[in-house]
């Protein structure tokens, strides 16, 4: 099964927290949630983010350098129309200076790596270390768009439909990383 790593571009307007302590926060929501597949509803906070340079339009941001990507309201309303969205999903609010973007949390993990053709390195907790290659077995991700595997649980992975809807709506700010020799 075709799947990409799923990042934000960074050639687009930086997004930054103003306020060092939500900067901290933030972070620590991502490694104890965002990591493990946990809702973030009941700690979720009014999160303030300020546009930096350069100032280049797009529809996904990612917040403050985390790797956590952020949809505008237009590619959030576009997306939320299609079944890909489910309950395995959270969208958080998050203010900017130039609107209410929504922060995507993954709630599914899927133990789908076919560990014996996948090139990988494995460190403690089997999680991974390096790969040069990762292989799905594609029979546990029917109806999956956007999900995260155990191994790597800072990666968002997409199905290549979830890239077909974003390129339909020409969404900017979104890479779809097919290339597995980078971590």
């Amino acid at each position: 099964m075709i799947c990409f790593r799923l990042i934000p571009d960074s050639g687009y307007t930086k997004f930054t927290f103003p306020i060092a302590a939500q900067k901290t926060r933030f972070e620590q929501i991502v490694k104890e949630y965002f990591r493990k597949g946990k809702s973030v509803l009941p700690v979720w906070e009014n999160f303030i983010l300020r546009r930096g340079e350069p100032q280049k339009t797009s529809n996904i941001i990612d917040v403050d350098g985390t790797g956590v990507i952020a949809f505008d309201e237009y590619s959030y309303s576009k997306l939320s129309q299609y079944e890909m969205f489910n309950d395995e999903l959270e969208f958080l609010p998050i203010n900017t200076d130039v609107g209410e973007f929504k922060v995507l949390n993954v709630l599914k993990f899927v133990d789908c790596l076919n560990k014996d053709v996948s090139k990988v390195t494995y460190g403690p907790k089997k999680k991974i270390i390096t790969y040069k290659e990762l292989q799905f077995l594609s029979s546990k991700l029917n109806g999956i768009h956007l999900f995260k595997i155990p191994e790597l649980p800072h990666l968002t992975i997409s199905s290549f439909d979830f890239l077909q809807e974003c390129e339909a709506n020409e969404f900017k700010g979104l890479e779809f990383d097919f290339d597995v020799n980078k971590l």
